[in-house]
């Protein structure tokens, strides 16, 4: 971008559109602004000397947390508002370079509108006090994915919340990540089924929490499934029992793992209304077969039978077991009520 003397001098405004997700800008090696809000323009302003006669560099640092990435426009919205009134357009003439992939994302500044540390609990957590309540209803977990802990995390939070709400056991009910992204045709490792496995748990180690199932929920195109009403009926069934002692089942859990005749595998679930049920196939489908190396695992063939299916032996060691684990599974076993088995994961005893 090159300025004149004129155009230069003074204050100026900088709209580079929306960035998906979050930015950080500088202009001429100097920090103008960032945020996280993947569907906000950017608009910062300059201070009057940041500009210079001649050519000025604008660079923006965009961290893609989910989907595409990228600054996305629109062209016309991207300008330089000088102290004059006038806009010189900048919509066009960028260079990229694509970073090579770490691991996690960069952390979010603490002022930041929405992703901020403590931005959440300060503007909507702690001004409720020690209000009275039955239950919680938690949905999140996405950006997650790939950061180690996420058991532990949930479950401080938890416990900071109870202690603020003065009730040790405030039932809370979790929606577990519902599936997202292009279906797998292989075994292979999962960012989402870590995730919800570290849900699962601290849904069993807390005691006063549960998990709703939405793995058939959700959309493979959209990160924000439609079927809210849905999730919200599975909250419920969650919470009935945890909060009032209803006895409606929750839907089918994973109970135990046990070694069958033959070298197969049984397994118990848990929370069953009637029966297991294989949907559109003769067996349920989605189980694997792990050995301790990595790269193990290999889908398995099943028989569901009241509340147990029974895997099949495959000739190859078996140490543990897995269901549902990718980021967009394809399953099929629910029981009477219609209710999926949830992903997870067990190691045989």
């Amino acid at each position: 971008m090159t300025l004149t003397a004129a155009q230069a001098r003074g204050a100026a405004t900088l709209a580079i559109g929306v960035v998906d997700d979050a930015d950080r800008t500088w202009v001429n090696g100097i920090g103008v602004g960032g945020n996280s809000n993947a569907g906000r323009a950017r608009v910062y302003p300059l201070p009057a000397g940041l500009l210079k006669a001649g050519r000025n560099v604008i660079t923006v640092n965009d961290d893609d947390v989910y989907a595409y990435g990228g600054m996305t426009g629109p062209e016309a919205a991207m300008m330089l508002t000088l102290a004059d009134g006038s806009a010189v357009p900048i919509g066009d003439g960028w260079r990229y370079a694509i970073a090579k992939p770490v691991a996690g994302n960069a952390p979010r500044s603490p002022w930041d509108d929405i992703n901020g540390a403590g931005t959440l609990y300060n503007g909507m957590i702690a001004p409720i006090g020690a209000t009275a309540l039955a239950g919680i209803a938690w949905y999140q977990g996405e950006s997650d994915t790939g950061l180690p802990g996420y058991e532990t995390r949930l479950t401080a939070m938890t416990r900071a919340w109870r202690q603020q709400f003065g009730a040790p056991a405030i039932p809370l009910a979790i929606a577990q990540l519902a599936n997202y992204g292009t279906p797998p045709i292989a075994p292979g490792d999962s960012g989402w089924a870590e995730v919800r496995e570290a849900q699962r748990l601290m849904a069993t180690h807390d005691g006063h929490a549960g998990v709703a199932v939405t793995i058939d929920l959700g959309d493979p195109l959209d990160i924000h499934p439609g079927e809210k009403h849905a999730v919200g009926q599975r909250l419920a069934r969650v919470l009935r029992p945890l909060a009032y002692g209803a006895r409606a089942p929750a839907g089918p859990g994973i109970a135990s793992a046990s070694r069958a005749p033959g070298g197969g595998v049984t397994l118990r679930f848990t929370g069953v209304t009637g029966a297991l049920h294989a949907q559109a196939a003769r067996g349920p489908i989605g189980f694997e077969l792990c050995g301790a190396e990595v790269g193990s695992c290999r889908y398995a063939d099943g028989v569901a039978q009241g509340d147990r299916v029974t895997l099949a032996a495959d000739g190859k060691p078996v140490v543990r077991v897995r269901y549902a684990w990718a980021d967009s599974p394809v399953v099929n076993l629910a029981d009477d009520a219609q209710l999926p088995v949830g992903p997870f994961e067990i190691v045989l005893p």
